[in-house]
C-alpha cells in the first residue's frame, strides 16, 4: 500500500494540474478574445518570450535524462517526495503567472485588496504596486521564469551546492511572496482563517524548502520530525484559537465560497457553504475543536497526527479554496491546502519507514 500511494500521488499532481492549467488557459483565452480592447497578439508575443527563456532550462532537462550522472546517494524517500512535490508545484505555480489577468489586473485582484487591513501590511503591499507597477509584463515574467526555473532545478538536484543554493533561493522568494504578495498570509488581519488560506500557501512553500535543507539522511529525520511538529502545533492551535475568538465573528458567519470557475465546475460550492452558514454557531464549535485536537495530536501523538490533518486539507482545499488554481481568475498557487497535504504525507512517510526500522 505504501509503495502504491507512493507511485500512484506523484502522477495524480501533475495530471490534475496539466489538466487545470489546460482549461484555466482555455477559458482565458476564450473569453479575452471577446473584447476588443485586449490585444490577443500582444499577449501571445509575451508568451513567446516566456518560451524562448526557457530554452537553457529545457536543453539542461534533457541532457540530464538523457546522461544522467551516476550518484551513489540513496535519497530517503520522504525527503524524494517532498522535493519532487514541490518542485511539481512551483513549475505550475510559474506557468501559472503567466495567466492574463496578470497583465492587467494581477494589482487591482491580488495587491489592493490588502491595503488598509494592517499598517505594517499597506506599507510594504505599497512598495510592491510600485515595483510591479514600472513595467508589469517584464517584472511578470521574470516572476515566472524564476518559479518554474526553481521547479524545474527542485526535480534535477538532490545534493551538493546546487541543491542548497536552489532551496535557500526557493525559500527567500517564498517568504518574499509570504511578505508581499500575501501580506504575512492574512495573520496580521482580524478574522484570519485556516479555512481559506491563512497562514499562506508561500510559508509552507518555506518551511517545505527549509525541511529539505537540513534533511540530509535517514539520520536527520529527527529534525525534521521537529520542525514540522512546531509548524503544525503553531497553525493548528494559533488558528482555533482565532476561530473560537468572538470578535472575529466566526459564530454568526462562516466563509461563503464563490469561485467563477472554468465551467462552472466549482458553483456548488456556494450553496454548500450557505448551508453551513444556516448552522454556524455548531459547525464553527466543530471547526474549532477539530482544529484543536489535529494541534494536540502533533504535540503528543505526532504519527498519528498526519492523518486528520490531510483530512481537514482535503476538505478545505475543496470547500473553501476552491482547488486553490480554480478559485480565482489570476490565482498562481494550489492555496495552502495541498501544500499542507504534501508536508503531512512527508512526514506520514518518515513515521511508516521509522515503524519498518523498529519491527
Amino acid at each position: 500500500m505504501h509503495i502504491l500511494v507512493r507511485r500512484i500521488i506523484p502522477g495524480v499532481l501533475i495530471s490534475l494540474g496539466a489538466l487545470g492549467v489546460a482549461l484555466l488557459y482555455y477559458y482565458e483565452i476564450v473569453g479575452y478574445a471577446s473584447i476588443p480592447v485586449i490585444r490577443l497578439g500582444s499577449y501571445f508575443l509575451y508568451e513567446e518570450i516566456f518560451l524562448l527563456a526557457l530554452v537553457p532550462i529545457a536543453i539542461l532537462v534533457f541532457r540530464f535524462l538523457r546522461i544522467h550522472p551516476s550518484n551513489d546517494y540513496l535519497e530517503p524517500v520522504p525527503r524524494k517526495f517532498l522535493r519532487k512535490s514541490f518542485g511539481i508545484l512551483w513549475i505550475f505555480d510559474g506557468v501559472l503567472q503567466m495567466q492574463l489577468p496578470f497583465l492587467t489586473l494581477f494589482i487591482q485582484y491580488n495587491l489592493i485588496p490588502l491595503l488598509g487591513t494592517e499598517p505594517l501590511v499597506t506599507f510594504l503591499v505599497r512598495h510592491a504596486i510600485d515595483l510591479w507597477s514600472l513595467n508589469p509584463p517584464i517584472i511578470n515574467v521574470i516572476a515566472s521564469l524564476l518559479q518554474v526555473y526553481l521547479g524545474a532545478f527542485f526535480l534535477i538536484y538532490k545534493r551538493g551546492y546546487v541543491f542548497k543554493f536552489v532551496q535557500i533561493s526557493a525559500l527567500c522568494w517564498s517568504l518574499i511572496i509570504w511578505v508581499f504578495g500575501e501580506g504575512f498570509g492574512g495573520v496580521l488581519s482580524p478574522g484570519a482563517t485556516l479555512l481559506t488560506g491563512s497562514p499562506g500557501s508561500a510559508l509552507f512553500y518555506a518551511i517545505a524548502s527549509f525541511l529539505l535543507l537540513i534533511y540530509e539522511r535517514e539520520s536527520s529525520t529527527d529534525r525534521v520530525v521537529i520542525v514540522t511538529r512546531i509548524a503544525m502545533v503553531s497553525t493548528f492551535i494559533g488558528f482555533a484559537i482565532s476561530q473560537a475568538l468572538p470578535f472575529n465573528g466566526f459564530w454568526t458567519a462562516l466563509p461563503v465560497s464563490f469561485y467563477p470557475s472554468p465551467f462552472a465546475i466549482l458553483n456548488n460550492l456556494t450553496s454548500i457553504t450557505l448551508l453551513i452558514n444556516q448552522h454556524a454557531v455548531v459547525l464553527n464549535g466543530v471547526y474549532v475543536l477539530a482544529m484543536l485536537a489535529i494541534g494536540i495530536s502533533w504535540l503528543v501523538y505526532p504519527r498519528f497526527a498526519a492523518y486528520p490533518t490531510v483530512a481537514w486539507g482535503l476538505f478545505t482545499w475543496y470547500v473553501y479554496q476552491g482547488l486553490g488554481i480554480f478559485g480565482m481568475t489570476s490565482s498562481t498557487d494550489p492555496n495552502t491546502g495541498l501544500p499542507l497535504i504534501l508536508i503531512s504525507w512527508a512526514f506520514l512517510f518518515i513515521t511508516l519507514s521509522k515503524n519498518r526500522t523498529q519491527n
